[in-house]
């Protein structure tokens, strides 16, 4: 029997995509293929954990608001680390000040 083709029903399911950052917050909505379909930032500057959930949150809601017929599969979040560690010698312009410790599962 000859393999069978399957192709990606694009507009099928969505994510939403988030990267947190020193100086601003991006989100985007993003077909199963890879295309985004709608972006928004919020720039920032010396934002805590806190705040950057919040405003997360709030480009999170407004991305599905723009979008409401679309089927959010689930959201990923790319956040400044490093993590887990005892000591830190590096603090420089990539880390986000206030982060060690954040249970980010329950954000």
């Amino acid at each position: 029997m000859p393999p069978t083709s399957l192709d990606i029903q694009s507009v099928g399911g969505f994510a939403i995509g988030v990267q947190i950052n020193p100086l601003a917050i991006q989100a985007a909505l993003i077909n199963l293929s890879g295309t985004v379909i709608a972006q928004m930032e919020q720039a920032v500057e010396r934002v805590t954990p806190d705040a950057a959930f919040d405003i997360v949150a709030s480009l999170v809601a407004a991305l599905k608001a723009d979008q409401p017929d679309r089927r959010i599969l689930g959201v990923g979040l790319a956040f400044p680390g490093p993590f887990g560690l005892e000591s830190m010698s590096f603090g420089g312009p990539t880390t986000l000040a206030g982060s060690q410790g954040v249970d980010i599962r329950t954000r």
